[in-house]
């Protein structure tokens, strides 16, 4: 009866390997299946059974402790432990002497052999052990059935049928040995007691440890059931994801085409506003007719806004779309910061601040699009002198380098623009960086779309580079552009962010796209 149910737990341990507690099963098992053929063919005498008694239970007590004890008790158990082993060796050392004291315990008229003091301390030892080990068990069992543990019940009944089964087999012994049964009523219950008790526990065990597994095997199921669910479910969404990906970027292109054409028919119109505009301010000159020269002029700047405002935003679709070509030249740095400085000069008379311009003459050349790098220092610049009144307005240039996966150093141009204006809040800092969006102090500014630091990153981006803001309200901002030295053709995404080498070190910097 009990090796098929080792053989079969010893299964359901290599089919859920991470649960010991049918090894630990199987291993008692086998101390059961020992114990009974001891016990009933008595082929080691009452040394061996005490030590197969010993053995059985620390076995027992260490399959209570693995499944209703969630972390094993190391100290208790392993004092047990010790305990066990030593008695084991004293009862088997002296097993004659144990032999000895155990029928000079029950003698018959005809034995008469002394005990010796070792047996006695041998079997008290062992007495000891037999005592409190199911204590322990009894105690485990207790806390598990308070607890409400499952299977708590079923193994506590089988323990009590092993308890009955364990004190009938000296009261056999002690009624055999004192007269009051027969030898042949002796052999006759000695094959029920304790094999009875021991086999009601292991089963007990048993079928709690099947309830177990069988609980364990519903959960994965459910759980399987619940992860193909998932599966499911991630994939319509992946194709939800899709498809609105796909009406996203056809929308997209929709919308650069609807740009690219309006832009051009707005523009006609407003060149023509513009043209004859001029024409009539003119005639107006001409005849004397100088009260209508100030609305004409008007009517210019604000058709030549419009114009600037469209191709801003044909600018920023095309970007968006991915349709941004670079055309590459080679540009002599100095020249170029020159001709954007002397541009602005009229933007920094106009709030009365001082332009100043730090660029050496051996800057050297750059290989990137002049007309973008024109307008990116155009649009740092105009914002400064914009926001800044009464104060300073400077344009730093400087070659750096900083290091590359091959170890060789890489170039950079950085220009930086550093004003003395209203500065920005960290709030603020987020809010800009936006199309379309200026900060709360920038709203009360006359002009602008709030696209000019957009597209000035964009080119950065496009270009390899990138822009950086430092900035702290009402003591100024310092925009910083860095564009390589050799600007590749093919431009990059303007969504990829800069590699950590080209970020400020000195002060938290923060990329921009929009003031």
């Amino acid at each position: 009866l009990l090796l098929p149910l080792v053989l079969i737990h010893f299964l359901l341990f290599f089919l859920q390997p991470t649960n010991r507690t049918n090894l630990y099963y199987s291993v008692f098992t086998i101390a059961a299946a020992l114990l009974t053929w001891i016990l009933g063919e008595g082929v080691l005498g009452v040394s061996g059974a005490i030590a197969g008694v010993l053995l059985f239970l620390l076995l027992g007590l260490r399959l209570l402790y693995a499944l209703f004890i969630e972390r094993l008790p190391k100290m208790i158990f392993g004092v047990f432990t010790l305990l066990t082993a030593v008695s084991i060796g004293l009862v088997l050392g002296w097993s004659n002497d144990i032999q000895a004291f155990f029928f000079g315990l029950f003698p018959p008229a005809w034995v008469t052999i002394p005990t010796s003091t070792l047996a006695v301390v041998a079997m008290t030892f062992a007495v000891f052990l037999i005592v409190v080990i199911p204590l322990e068990m009894i105690r485990v069992l207790v806390i598990a059935i308070y607890r409400h543990r499952p299977g708590a019940w079923l193994l506590g009944f089988g323990f009590l049928a092993l308890l009955w089964g364990a004190l009938m087999w000296p009261l056999l012994h002690a009624s055999l040995f004192s007269g009051r049964i027969s030898p042949e009523t002796f052999n006759r219950w000695i094959q029920l007691f304790p094999n009875s008790g021991i086999a009601v526990f292991v089963l007990a065990g048993s079928i709690q440890l099947a309830r177990d597994f069988a609980k364990t095997y519903q959960n994965l199921n459910l759980a399987k059931a619940e992860i193909e669910a998932q599966s499911r479910r991630l994939a319509e969404a992946k194709t939800q994801a899709e498809q609105a990906y796909e009406q996203a970027r056809r929308a997209s292109e929709a919308k650069s085409r609807f740009l690219a054409n309006i832009s051009h028919e707005f523009r006609t119109p407003l060149n023509a506003i513009i043209g004859y505009s001029e024409m009539l301010e003119e005639q107006a000159w001409e005849e004397g007719l100088t009260q209508f020269t100030a609305d004409l002029d008007k009517i210019q700047n604000a058709a030549r806004h419009l114009v600037a405002l469209i191709n801003d935003v044909l600018d920023l679709s095309r970007i968006e779309a991915g349709r941004m070509e670079l055309n590459i030249e080679t540009i002599e740095v100095d020249k170029l910061v020159q001709e954007v400085t002397s541009t602005v000069e009229s933007l920094a008379r106009a709030n009365r601040n001082q332009l100043r311009m730090d660029c050496p003459k051996e800057i050297g050349t750059i290989r990137a699009d002049p007309i973008k790098l024109r307008q990116i220092l155009y649009n740092l610049l105009s914002n400064a002198c914009k926001f800044t009144e009464e104060g300073t307005v400077e344009l730093i240039v400087r070659r750096e380098s900083s290091p590359s996966p091959n170890h060789n150093p890489k170039e950079w141009i950085a220009f930086t623009v550093r004003d003395t204006g209203i500065g920005l809040r960290p709030e603020e800092i987020e809010m800009i960086f936006e199309p379309f969006t200026q900060a709360g102090a920038a709203k009360n500014q006359t002009g602008g779309s709030g696209l000019g630091l957009a597209i000035s990153r964009n080119y950065c981006r496009l270009m390899g580079g990138d822009l950086t803001v430092q900035s702290t309200y009402g003591k100024g901002s310092t925009f910083t552009a860095r564009i390589p030295v050799e600007v590749s053709s093919q431009p990059r995404s303007p969504t990829t962010s800069p590699p950590p080498s080209q970020q400020d070190t000195d002060h938290e910097t923060r990329p921009v796209s929009g003031r």
